[in-house]
């Protein structure tokens, strides 16, 4: 195996275990979030932890298989891929610019009345309600891009609908927190994609 083929073999592992067991570490939290401020952050984040890491573990044990069908390396797709990933990352690192680490790791979910959980509408959040989101997408089809195996294309076009659902589900816990003032924001902000001429205001 190449040095190029071991990167992308690597990267194809990583991501085929990180993306299923990172996005449900959310899934725990978001529908639950009433109950798990009722319950405190300690159990949400343990019992995120277990769902993910059993995940993790389940998806290593089937890696072979997952990873048997990939599709060589192809300039193009590379170059792609990779300009796609080195946006995604300065958009992130501008996004982690107006994030605090509650927010980041979701405490405002977990205790009513945290605060860190003032309505972001500064910056990346100007342009769209949800940032993070948008990178993560730009991102996912640049690992697709890059490594070229058939489970991370399977697996980033599963991620679209279950990004879409995360943020139904954020945007729900935002309503009962901000009111009418998250509708507004709502109106006038895209959930993913900008709108042009909104540039201006970040």
């Amino acid at each position: 195996m190449s040095t190029l083929e071991l990167i992308r073999y690597w990267l194809a592992l990583i991501f085929v275990v990180a993306w299923p067991a990172g996005f449900s570490i959310w899934f725990v939290i978001h529908p639950f979030a009433a109950g798990w401020q009722r319950a405190g952050p300690v159990w949400a984040y343990a019992s995120a932890a277990a769902v993910a890491l059993l995940i993790g573990a389940a998806v290593i044990l089937v890696r072979e298989p997952l990873l048997s069908v990939e599709f060589g390396a192809h300039p193009l797709m590379l170059g792609t891929g990779g300009l796609l990933l080195v946006v995604a990352q300065i958009l992130d690192l501008w996004v982690l610019r107006y994030l605090r680490f509650p927010v980041l790791v979701g405490l405002p979910e977990l205790r009513a009345n945290h605060p860190a959980s003032g309505l972001l509408t500064a910056g990346p959040y100007a342009l769209v309600r949800h940032p993070r989101y948008s990178t993560l997408m730009l991102g996912l089809f640049g690992v697709a891009l890059v490594s070229n195996y058939l489970a991370i294309h399977l697996l980033a076009m599963l991620m679209l609908p279950l990004i879409n659902l995360l943020a139904r589900l954020e945007e729900r816990e935002l309503i009962k927190r901000f009111g009418d003032d998250y509708r507004r924001y709502a109106e006038q902000t895209p959930r993913f994609i900008p709108r042009p001429g909104r540039v201006d205001r970040a």
